[in-house]
């Protein structure tokens, strides 16, 4: 409008790009990842869209598939987790410890940014060892989330950056 408001109905628009666009949050029910070994489903208000996968077998593991430059894996916390690797590409990436004093679902335990903009594949590997604080092994999934999946990646560039030109 000319007083410069947005109508509800374009605000509401806005909105649904927005999330279509950025959202790239995965459940952990999704078909898109890919679960081996030993993994229960288990319920709760806590996790994302109320569900999580978790394994305390050794060298249970989740793969999925995805594009962009970064990754994050929302997971769960906890006195009873144990030790993940997680890999990029078929890479050691690193070694999550998943132990913490207070339990917390939906919570990033594990970011990677700074990939090539492309087709990548994460895969989480539950380990056979833990922190000694720990009284189990459990590593959980609650969801996974792409980053910079447009085809100019995470790049944010100031107005005045010398790969911008004005005329």
């Amino acid at each position: 409008y000319q007083d410069t408001l947005i109508s509800s109905a374009t605000m509401n628009q806005l909105r649904a790009v927005n999330s279509a666009v950025h959202n790239r949050k995965v459940d952990d029910a999704s078909t898109d990842l890919v679960y081996s070994g030993g993994w229960g489903t288990v319920a709760g208000a806590n996790y994302a869209n109320g569900t999580g996968h978790y394994s305390q077998g050794a060298a249970s593991q989740v793969q999925y598939n995805f594009s962009g430059t970064g990754i994050k894996w929302y997971g769960v916390v906890g006195g009873d987790h144990g030790r993940a690797d997680v890999f990029i590409d078929d890479k050691l990436d690193s070694t999550v410890d998943l132990y913490a004093t207070n339990w917390a679902a939906n919570t990033v335990v594990y970011a990677k940014r700074g990939l090539t903009n492309g087709p990548h594949t994460l895969k989480v590997v539950a380990r056979a060892d833990k922190n000694a604080a720990s009284s189990n092994y459990y590593v959980q999934v609650d969801a996974l989330e792409a980053l910079g999946t447009g085809t100019s990646g995470e790049t944010k560039l100031d107005d005045r950056a010398s790969q911008i030109s004005y005329s």
